[in-house]
């Protein structure tokens, strides 16, 4: 009898360093400037960063903000937080303030916080939901909302070829596993109707494409932040073992046969949400 496979270990520090030294460097602190571009600089506010993963927002918001303005950082996963504590341990105490919480379940008190930014990773809809919520009750009246996500199309190369696979060799279940993993990122109205659901007003959206460029198909799926991004997702729809490996294989062909064997890149479509909870 064949036992079930076990979901492999989680190693929350080595996934901390993963995505600090790899997500942070290349789109991270692009977003969070983005995000932290939207706030008056020199405001005096206090804030919330409800996800905080390693301290990206965080810092970006630092460097805008009155040095009197307060900032609390969460985040579910203490090794995560435990980086962003490192990275602002000069101001940790007097300007930013470190918790250990869900998101989307916090433990404010209602309408605590002038301003809720966050950088929202792929989530279920019921997760974002909630996050929402949570933003609109611990928000003042008229307290603002800043959220960057990736959007609806992000990171479609290697699920195109994996849909392409698919079909080549009549795999359904495969374009199925492939339309999942897309279905991870909201479209744009899907997203701005979420927030005005939360009870938001004024919700603006702006788009901004990031562009990774690489070499050729190998390079992509074996850059450490592609498979960050969602190769590696690609790569484990394919399956285990040999059969799973060549699927794979033929992932990279079709990227490459469509490329042409030359250059080609890892798109992200990322959105930035801004709305304000309504005047009571």
């Amino acid at each position: 009898m064949t036992r079930p496979s076990r979901p492999p270990v989680r190693d929350p520090e080595n996934e901390a360093a993963l995505y600090d030294g790899v997500f942070v460097p290349r789109v991270g602190k692009r977003l969070a400037t983005w995000l932290a571009s939207r706030v008056a600089e020199g405001s005096r506010l206090r804030a919330l960063d409800p996800c905080c993963r390693t301290g990206a927002v965080c810092q970006a918001l630092l460097e805008r903000l009155d040095p009197a303005s307060r900032l609390v950082a969460v985040d579910a996963d203490a090794a995560f937080l435990e980086l962003a504590r490192r990275r602002a341990l000069v101001h940790e105490g007097r300007r930013i303030f470190f918790k250990v919480e869900q998101p989307d379940a916090l433990g404010f008190d209602d309408a605590v916080f002038d301003l809720v930014a966050v950088h929202w990773p792929p989530a279920p809809t019921s997760a974002t939901t909630r996050l929402l919520s949570e933003a609109h009750r611990v928000l003042v009246s008229g307290g603002r909302l800043l959220l960057v996500c990736a959007l609806a199309g992000s990171f479609e190369e290697p699920l195109d070829a994996l849909r392409e696979v698919a079909l080549r060799f009549d795999r359904p279940e495969l374009a199925a596993r492939a339309d999942a993993l897309a279905a991870r990122y909201p479209g744009a109205a899907g997203l701005t109707g979420a927030v005005r659901a939360a009870g938001f007003e004024d919700v603006s959206l702006e788009i901004d494409d990031i562009v990774l460029p690489f070499r050729h198909a190998r390079a992509l799926v074996s850059d450490p932040l592609a498979r960050w991004l969602g190769v590696r997702d690609c790569e484990q729809a394919c399956g285990a073992g040999p059969e799973g490996e060549r699927l794979f294989g033929d992932v990279e062909r079709t990227l490459d046969v469509y490329h042409g064997g030359g250059p080609l890149s890892l798109r992200m479509h990322a959105g930035l949400v801004s709305a304000r909870r309504a005047e009571d």
